[in-house]
């Protein structure tokens, strides 16, 4: 029975990806008239950050399921590095989406300052993620564990690990107060206020069992949460991003 459980928590992982992976590709189709390239990252911004932050999902809740539903420890690894890229994706293009939606205007000066900030860390991570066997700055494998059927890949966490979750955390928190602001304090179409909430919380108290009280080999709740909060974001946000 415990075996069955875990197969299926794990199938139903891979099986919500498709959700916000079928959002992206939705995204994909417009057309920004102020750009040829409406997909990469340029001056309006406009659909890429929530394309960019709906695919970092599916790459990350997608990885992971497949992490725990393979026994072979060298695929696991590989997808333990898939599971970082996407996680260091999601919490910038999760803030410069919230910009977009709230139709924050920096300036050249203000949007060349938050690119500095917003483009190296994850750069690094990544970079780090994909070629990090030896020097333990982000993360080290150890080895598989069992979970009922499953078997997600035992890591210890090197100090560059902590410096991402302490940015993470700053780029979605930044996002909260930015969306808060706008449907909670303002009184703007207040109906929006608890799917903000929602969107937030969820993951926020998934990834902190996982983080700070983590036992032993658990199964991470938090990439199957991000997936409710792209979700509802992407209904927030993509009326918000054409209005502007």
């Amino acid at each position: 029975m415990e075996n069955a459980t875990t197969t299926l928590i794990a199938v139903g992982m891979l099986a919500s990806c498709i959700f916000p992976l079928g959002i992206a590709l939705r995204l994909s189709r417009h057309r920004d008239p102020h750009t040829l390239a409406p997909l990469l990252i340029s001056r309006t911004r406009r659909l890429a950050p929530l394309f960019a932050f709906l695919t970092a999902i599916s790459l990350w809740v997608g990885a992971y399921a497949l992490e725990l539903l393979l026994d072979d420890f060298l695929l696991s690894v590989w997808m333990h590095r898939l599971v970082f890229v996407g996680v260091v994706l999601t919490p910038p293009a999760v803030l410069l989406a919230a910009l977009e939606a709230t139709g924050r205007r920096l300036g050249r000066t203000g949007e060349t300052f938050l690119w500095s900030l917003l483009v190296p860390i994850p750069a690094i991570s990544i970079l780090l993620t994909l070629t990090n066997d030896h020097q333990a700055l982000f993360w080290t494998p150890g080895a598989l564990h069992r979970v009922g059927a499953l078997t997600p890949l035992g890591t210890v966490h090197g100090p560059w690990y902590w410096v991402h979750t302490a940015f993470s955390y700053s780029c979605v928190i930044a996002a909260f107060l930015l969306l808060a602001h706008r449907y909670i304090r303002s009184n703007r179409r207040l109906g929006e206020a608890p799917a903000v909430a929602v969107a937030f919380l969820i993951p926020w108290a998934a990834n902190a069992l996982h983080v700070f009280f983590h036992v032993g080999a658990s199964i991470d709740l938090t990439p199957p949460a991000f997936v409710i909060t792209g979700v509802l974001l992407y209904r927030i946000m993509h009326r918000d991003i054409h209005r502007n």
